[in-house]
């Protein structure tokens, strides 16, 4: 079974198990302002740990989970955030360093192959700002 075949069949369930944010996750984000990338956002499980003023941006592989995203990101009051289904293994649709800031939790190892796994550290690099953070 594929992987996005996966987290649509999973995306309901997964969200109401998994909807509080990591603490460790949830202090990283406090202080990022600007562009902030989410990068397999899943149901945006992190979203209520940015500042309200962030321009988020949100990748997932999964159509149902960016949905759920979709309807976490309008109830928190974020602005405008810019979610899409995309496979984070393919090149990123950003601009070099056009994020000030990401987090990439719990999704590296769901990527079907080692050379996805490398091309999306590569893409999250490439799209950062110099001197940024990730985590």
């Amino acid at each position: 079974m594929k992987q996005v075949d996966v987290w649509d069949a999973i995306s309901g369930k997964w969200s109401e198990f998994r909807n509080e944010p990591i603490p460790l996750v949830a202090d990283f984000l406090i202080d990022k302002f600007g562009k902030v990338l989410d990068l397999a956002c899943g149901s945006g499980r992190h979203f209520s740990s940015m500042n309200p003023s962030v321009e988020l941006h949100g990748l997932d592989i999964s159509v149902k989970q960016i949905l759920l995203a979709e309807e976490k990101a309008k109830g928190l009051g974020l602005v405008s955030p810019d979610l899409r289904v995309h496979d984070i293994s393919e090149s990123l649709p950003y601009d070099d360093g056009f994020i000030d800031s990401a987090i990439f939790i719990n999704a590296l190892h769901s990527l079907e192959t080692t050379d996805g796994r490398k091309n999306s550290l590569r893409e999250l690099f490439r799209v950062l700002k110099s001197g940024s953070e990730a985590l």
